[in-house]
């Protein structure tokens, strides 16, 4: 099902807004879909001239790299290349060069 907002939509849903009404309330009125009253608000808003603030845009998430201030418990062998690491918890079994290059399912670069 396509939605095509109509300029007299698009109107009443800002109006509607304007006057406290919250978007679940806006779609029964208007007979839409939560989101996409969400999105098309959205869309009217950047198209007049709104940009995010660059203080308030969402960061991407990175991998860490490992902490410094971490208590380090010992040192073992990374189970890809064999070279000696400090770990900080029970659980690594890689170093750090050998855990950036492994992929999001973990275990495509490891050694069996």
């Amino acid at each position: 099902m396509q939605n095509t907002w109509t300029e007299e939509k698009s109107n009443e849903i800002v109006r509607l807004q304007k006057e406290g009404k919250t978007h679940k309330e806006i779609a029964a009125i208007v007979g839409a879909d939560r989101h996409a009253v969400t999105g098309r608000l959205w869309r009217i808003k950047v198209k007049n001239g709104y940009v995010v603030p660059e203080a308030s845009r969402r960061k991407r998430n990175t991998r860490r790299s490992p902490d410094n201030d971490q208590d380090i418990i010992g040192e073992r062998s990374c189970n890809v290349c064999q070279n000696k690491f400090s770990y900080t918890s029970r659980y690594q079994r890689f170093c750090w060069p050998c855990k950036s290059k492994i992929s999001h399912d973990g275990y495509s670069n490891y050694i069996i």
